[in-house]
């Protein structure tokens, strides 16, 4: 791998700290760290509407460090605890148990999700708060066991985070060192498919004012994949310092490499656009097929309280990846002849480095008496993007039952990479938010950001040199009322934009940029001596700008697309009895290309692909008073387009998951069961080929141990 030396010295390392860290009790007074270590409890999974959490999400709904009651947007945070106890293993797992969104496996992309109709490089992927590439390109999934956290907004998100948020953000939240408690932590499982998972966590304060912490965490994970000849290695490893060495200044260091390799797949081939279940599980990628990727992240967050009710916050971040794709992509089942033709093959090298700040002041003061929160900041970051590729015009045949497939290198007569692009994009951006009480329980809220994106593009094959700036004014309005205590009724304006082609890949430059608008209302409310909770939101979002033919021009291609949807989405968490969790939620939407043109045929009125027009997910967990804790989950996804032209269906799914663990001391062992009922599920269309589809896990078996000190 490009970083496996870095990678390696970095598990020494980690080794090393977690040895000292395993050591730390033995040199420290067990007394008084037994007297700190706060007695865990096992938290019941939360429920969708979390309006009264604390104030500490990640900007990804608001920077104002307000509660989500007050946030007039569908925001849901996924805690560790919730992530845990149902057996999230993946981001993607974690984020299609959210109200409204889906997802799956997308060869290339890791994972694909979609929200409020709109898909893949429409719904922004922040890391820290922070994004670092197109999902397109960054979108892999992680590991849950690295996060804190993960926060889901609903709507668009380019007012707070820039291009690339139309539809919907997913920010994935890592955990921070815990001056305050000493803790270690170990998983370790094993299910289906041969797919060890080992994972461990140490947190370690320092000096006896602690002041001062380190945190390790890691993961590594394996599997062989339910597709034929489909194992992956995954691998990753955060590590951070935290000092709060003055009550007015907190400083975070976090270093971070993750690691994957993937002898990918492409899909499965329909016939005639159903499954042929003789295909089923079969890879047709070339025989040296590889996708892989290696990210190195450093993040320095300082905090400061200039005075009280002022403070200042500061990101300063820097990336080095290497992707590498090297892969056939397309296959075409021939009935005729039980035969499989394949074609797109592709050798694709990405260099990434990117760099740059963030920077914002925070103020809480009454303004002419009034509650009043201002925030106000700027960003500047520069990417550096270097893409090399050769794509061999072949094409071959192999049996459709039996693939033996060649290696690309010798379909390719081992020739050498083309000469590609370097693109370097230079953003700049301005940006504010505020909320002002008018009366008590009635607030207004307001935001604002200004990008400016600088493209340069140096094609190295032809020596030509392009240069371009995009302006991206995006804002928000919003109101939050309270009319009774536990009940909150918000609505809310917002705008997005997005590229029209992937600036990075210097196809931009001669198109504007798409942009949305979203109209959102919503009621929130706790109810039943707080047991219940409950939520609904209807909106209607459309996109504009987006590419497409001109109606009387085949040969033309213009900004004058249009797509657009509207929907509800409904929550619902009770807890009937002590220890009894029931919860769950639905969505409804109505989704159509407007103005879309392919090939001289419209598309208007069609639905986009890969959005599913009802989803659901029913979940229970019931813990019993002897350390056994029982519990399960119910997910439906309804049809979806299969393509733009809507020439065939995805079907729809329902999958069962059940899963028993038991406590003892600090040891958690659990069993658990995915799609019981071995669900047939088309997940995913790969929509840059012709019938080409991603099926879900068939029923797997995973066990679990846990421990926590």
């Amino acid at each position: 791998m490009y970083l496996a030396g870095i990678w390696r010295r970095a598990a020494s390392a980690a080794a090393g700290v977690f040895l000292a860290g395993f050591a730390w009790p033995v040199a420290a007074d067990e007394t008084d760290l037994a007297q700190e270590r706060p007695a865990r409890t096992v938290t019941l999974p939360d429920v969708v509407v979390t309006g009264t959490r604390p104030a500490d999400t990640e900007g990804t709904g608001s920077r104002l460090n307000i509660p989500l009651a007050d946030i007039p947007a569908t925001v849901e945070v996924i805690d560790q605890e919730t992530l845990h106890r149902r057996g999230d293993r993946t981001t993607l797992e974690a984020v299609e148990k959210a109200v409204g969104w889906s997802g799956g496996y997308s060869a290339g992309n890791g994972v694909s999700f979609s929200t409020r109709g709109f898909v893949g490089n429409d719904i922004g992927i922040l890391h820290d708060g922070t994004r670092i590439a197109p999902p397109g390109m960054s979108a892999r999934q992680f590991d849950t066991f690295l996060y804190d956290r993960i926060e889901v907004l609903n709507g668009p998100g380019s007012s707070l985070h820039g291009e690339g948020a139309i539809s919907g953000v997913v920010n994935y939240v890592s955990k921070n060192p815990d001056p305050t408690r000493f803790a270690r932590e170990f998983v370790a499982s094993y299910g289906s498919f041969n797919s060890p998972r080992g994972a461990f966590a140490l947190n370690v304060p320092v000096g006896e004012k602690r002041d001062l912490a380190y945190r390790v965490d890691g993961v590594v994970s394996h599997s062989d994949g339910f597709v034929d000849e489909t194992e992956y290695d995954r691998y990753h490893l955060i590590g951070s310092v935290r000092s709060d060495t003055r009550p007015d200044l907190r400083v975070t260091l976090k270093a971070e490499l993750f690691a994957d390799d993937i002898r990918d797949h492409f899909g499965l081939p329909l016939n005639n656009g159903k499954v042929d279940e003789r295909l089923l599980h079969k890879n047709y990628n070339v025989s040296d097929r590889k996708t892989r990727a290696d990210q190195m992240v450093l993040r320095l967050d300082t905090d400061y309280t200039l005075a009280p009710g002022i403070a200042i916050k500061n990101q300063v971040y820097g990336l080095n990846a290497n992707r590498h794709w090297r892969n056939a992509e397309a296959y075409r089942f021939l009935p005729a002849t039980s035969q499989v033709e394949i074609t797109a093959l592709g050798d694709v090298r990405h260099e990434q480095h990117l760099f740059g700040d963030r920077i914002h002041a925070l103020i809480d003061l009454p303004v002419l008496g009034h509650a009043n929160r201002f925030a106000a900041g700027v960003e500047v970051n520069r990417n550096n993007f270097r893409r090399n590729a050769t794509f061999p015009d072949v094409s071959f045949l192999v049996p459709a039952f039996a693939p033996n497939t060649p290696s690309f290198n010798q379909l390719n007569n081992n020739g050498a990479l083309n000469p590609g692009t370097t693109t370097v994009i230079t953003t700049t951006s301005a940006f504010f938010e505020d909320q002002f009480e008018i009366v008590k329980g009635f607030k207004i809220s307001g935001g604002f950001r200004f990008d400016r994106y600088d493209v340069d593009v140096d094609n190295h094959q032809t020596g030509r040199q392009e240069q371009k700036p995009f302006f991206a004014p995006t804002g928000r309005a919003g109101i939050v009322y309270e009319p009774l205590a536990g009940t909150t009724l918000y609505g809310h304006y917002v705008s997005g934009t997005n590229p029209s082609r992937n600036f990075t890949l210097g196809r931009a430059l001669d198109f504007a940029l798409e942009s949305s608008t979203e109209y959102e209302l919503g009621v929130r409310q706790k109810f039943w001596g707080n047991r219940a909770e409950a939520g609904i939101a209807v909106y209607d979002i459309v996109k504009e700008n987006i590419l497409t033919q001109r109606p009387n021009n085949a040969n033309v291609t213009d900004n004058i697309g249009r797509q657009s949807a509207r929907g509800v989405e409904i929550s619902l968490g009770v807890e009937p009895v002590a220890g009894w969790r029931v919860g769950g939620n639905a969505s409804f939407l109505t989704a159509e290309f407007d103005e879309f043109n392919v090939s001289g045929q419209s598309f208007a009125g069609r639905v986009p692909p890969n959005v599913p027009r009802q989803l659901g997910n029913l979940w229970t967990h019931y813990r019993f008073g002897n350390g056994f804790d029982v519990g399960g989950n119910v997910r439906y996804v309804g049809p979806r387009s299969g393509d733009n032209a809507g020439t065939f269906v995805l079907p729809s799914y329902a999958t069962l998951d059940l899963y028993a663990s038991y406590t003892v001391n600090n040891w958690e062992f659990s069993l658990r069961g995915r799609n019981l009922t071995d669900e047939l599920a088309i997940v995913w269309s790969e929509t840059d080929y012709t019938q080409q589809v991603q099926t879900g896990e068939p029923r797997a078996i995973e066990a679990r141990v846990t421990a926590r000190f």
